[in-house]
C-alpha cells in the first residue's frame, strides 16, 4: 500500500459505527491500532490506506462474520456524509444526482477508492469500482459492503424500493454460498464473481426517474459547499504533510514546537493552528497521531530498544514513551511487539 492513499474521516465512520451497530467494540479497536475517535472521525481527517486496512482486518477478525462488509454496509447513516445527500436528493433526476455525487466522492473515500460512471452504446449503463486495498480479505469486505450501501443509499433518495441493478461483477470468489444467496436476494439481482472488474450493470432508464425532492436553489448551495469542501480538503492534505514533515523532522531527541515549525513554513502560528482546524485537528491530536504512527512502524524494528524509540519521537524518558502508547492503543509497546511476532 503506498503511503500517498487516504481516506476520509466520514469514509473511517461508516465501518466505526456501522460496527458499532453490529455490537463490536470499535473504539477499543480503534485505538488498539494505534488511532483515536476523536482525530481519525473528523470528517476532514485523513487516514492513511494502511492504517485503515489494519483499522478494518481487526474489526473482521473480531466479528468472525464472513459477511461483515455486507451487514455495515446495511447501516445506512445519511447524517455521516454530510453535504453528499443533500446534493443527491434535491438533484432533479438520478443522472442528475448520481453525476454529482460522484464528482465530490472523494470527500467520503479520499484518493483510496473510486466510482467512474461509464458511458457505453445500447440499454445499459455501467459503473466501475476502483479500489487501492490490496489485501483480499479487506478488499471483499469493502467492495461488498460499498455495494449494499450504495443500493441502500440510491433507495433512500429516490424513495424507491423497487431499484435494482441488471447484475454486479466481483473480482473476488464468494465468501460462502449462504452469502451469495443473501447478497442476490438483499440487492435483487445475479452476481458474477471472479470478474476482470468491479462494476454493476443498470438499465440506462434508472438515468432517467425524478426526484421528488428537487429544488435547484437548495442544490446549488449544498454544491457550492461541496466544492469549498473539496478544495479545503486538497489544500489541507498539502499542508498538513508538510507540517508531518516538519514535525516528523523535529521529532528526534525533543518535543517539537509548533513555533519553530510555522517559523520553518513562513507562516505565523495563528495560520498554523487555522491549518489544523480546518484539516479537525489540533496540535496535539496531529503529534500524537504522528506519534502512534510511527511507534508502530519503530516497533517493527527489532534491533530498536524502548529508549530509543522514545527518543526518535521526542519523549523524554522510556517510561513516558510506555505510558503514552498504552493509551493510544490499550496495550504496552512490548506487547504490541509481541503481537506482531506472533501473526
Amino acid at each position: 500500500m503506498q503511503p500517498d492513499y487516504y481516506i476520509t474521516g466520514i469514509g473511517v465512520s461508516q465501518y466505526y459505527y456501522g460496527a458499532q451497530r453490529l455490537g463490536l467494540p470499535a473504539a477499543e479497536i480503534l485505538q488498539r491500532c494505534g488511532m483515536s475517535p476523536d482525530i481519525s472521525l473528523q470528517p476532514m481527517h485523513h487516514t492513511a490506506a494502511g492504517d485503515f486496512e489494519r483499522f478494518m482486518l481487526e474489526l473482521i477478525l473480531q466479528s468472525g462474520d464472513d459477511m461483515f462488509g455486507i451487514h455495515v454496509g446495511e447501516q445506512v447513516m445519511p447524517s455521516l456524509y454530510g453535504v453528499l445527500p443533500t446534493i443527491a436528493t434535491m438533484a432533479g433526476s438520478a443522472h442528475q444526482a448520481i453525476e454529482a455525487a460522484l464528482k465530490y466522492q472523494a470527500l467520503v473515500g479520499g484518493n483510496a477508492g473510486a466510482i467512474q460512471l461509464l458511458d457505453e452504446p445500447g440499454e445499459h449503463v455501467a459503473f466501475q469500482g476502483l479500489m487501492a486495498y490490496s489485501n483480499p480479505v479487506i478488499r471483499r469486505h469493502l467492495v461488498e459492503s460499498m455495494a449494499v450501501l450504495l443500493f441502500k443509499l440510491a433507495t433512500f433518495i429516490s424513495g424507491r424500493q423497487d431499484l435494482k441493478a441488471v447484475e454486479i461483477h466481483f473480482q473476488h470468489s464468494p465468501a460462502s454460498e449462504a452469502s451469495q444467496a443473501y447478497l442476490e436476494t438483499l440487492l435483487g439481482c445475479p452476481i458474477r464473481y471472479r470478474a476482470p472488474e468491479i462494476r454493476i450493470v443498470a438499465e440506462r432508464s434508472l438515468l432517467d426517474i425524478p426526484l421528488n425532492a428537487y429544488s435547484n436553489d437548495a442544490m446549488q448551495v449544498a454544491e457550492a459547499l461541496a466544492r469549498k469542501q473539496l478544495a479545503q480538503q486538497q489544500a489541507n492534505q498539502c499542508i498538513i504533510q508538510q507540517i508531518k514533515l516538519q514535525v516528523r523532522t523535529l521529532m528526534a531527541g525533543s518535543s517539537p514546537r509548533r513555533e519553530i515549525v510555522a517559523d520553518r513554513l513562513g507562516i505565523s502560528v495563528r495560520t498554523l493552528d487555522r491549518r489544523l482546524a480546518d484539516a479537525g485537528l489540533t496540535w496535539q491530536q496531529l503529534l500524537d497521531g504522528l506519534r502512534a504512527q510511527l511507534a508502530r512502524e519503530f516497533l517493527r524494528e527489532q534491533p530498536l530498544t524502548m529508549q530509543d524509540i522514545a527518543s526518535r519521537l521526542g519523549f523524554a524518558d522510556a517510561r513516558s514513551f510506555q505510558r503514552r502508547f498504552r493509551h493510544w492503543t490499550g496495550m504496552s509497546p512490548s506487547q504490541y511487539r509481541d503481537q506482531l511476532q506472533h501473526d
